[in-house]
């Protein structure tokens, strides 16, 4: 294991500062979401999480949001690795949608729809069912949270 001291804001607060734009965020989100799914995943990281078969056996950080993303001077780097797993790569994508989704947008500073938006291009109705479940079994999300998301997933095409 390799650890490194990370210097930098958070991408959260590159975007609550107006640094960065919510499509911009979309964008690093995705980009790193991109480059990670390109790895397989080690023979030890298991695919099950949660109950949940994650189908599939590239790596994936399945807690990838802006509160996540140390912004370095040599780049975006990911932190926060608790729930990583092997999978499939549009479960992880479907995953940091929906807990964009789960914010209330009327105690943030800014509107979280653009970064939603920009992420909901990416899911699939499989992988959202999936990440639904899979954030259903976290107790630290509250019955408001659960509702937004399962209210704006059911209204993706």
């Amino acid at each position: 294991m390799t650890m490194e001291r990370l210097h930098g804001p958070t991408l959260a607060e590159n975007l609550l500062t107006g640094r960065v734009a919510p499509r911009g965020a979309a964008a690093i989100m995705l980009d790193l979401l991109e480059r990670l799914h390109r790895l397989p995943a080690p023979d030890w990281l298991p695919g099950e999480t949660r109950g949940l078969d994650m189908n599939g056996r590239t790596i994936l950080h399945l807690d990838l949001h802006p509160e996540n993303i140390i912004e370095t001077p040599a780049g975006p780097a990911v932190i926060d690795w608790t729930n990583a797993a092997a999978g499939d790569p549009a479960v992880d994508r479907a995953v940091s949608w929906t807990i964009i989704a789960e914010l209330d947008p009327a105690t943030l500073p800014i509107d979280p729809a653009p970064l939603r938006d920009a992420l909901a291009r990416t899911v699939t109705p499989a992988a959202l069912d999936t990440a639904l479940r899979f954030r259903d079994a976290d107790t630290g999300i509250t019955p408001p949270e659960r509702a937004r998301a399962r209210a704006l997933a059911a209204r993706l095409p």
